[in-house]
């Protein structure tokens, strides 16, 4: 399985709720973990700054909160630690970068 399908599967992963007829809330995934020791939040839902903006995907852009810079993601953050809209092959090219996923 590529570093790509298991990150969809992570952000796919999280139960989905429904909290009043019609609207829906999704759990927050867990941490990814990279085989560096390197841990980073990365969310889509309907809540996040994702694409698309909803519960289900497959996603093209995610949320990504990671202590630290990017250079390459720079101009997805706010400069605190917090990456939106943020393409899922740099966030795929970062964690392969780190060694991929922790195991």
């Amino acid at each position: 399985m590529t570093t790509l399908e298991k990150l969809q599967m992570h952000l796919i992963s999280p139960a989905v709720h429904q909290l009043l007829p019609g609207h829906f809330e999704k759990d927050a995934a867990p941490p990814v973990r990279c085989a560096d020791g390197t841990t980073m939040s990365v969310q889509a839902s309907a809540d996040h700054a994702s694409c698309p903006r909803e519960n289900y995907g497959p996603y093209t852009q995610v949320e990504v909160w990671l202590c630290g810079e990017v250079p390459a993601w720079a101009e997805y953050g706010d400069g605190d630690d917090l990456y939106e809209y943020l393409p899922i092959e740099l966030v795929v090219e970062e964690i392969d970068r780190r060694g991929g996923f922790a195991e």
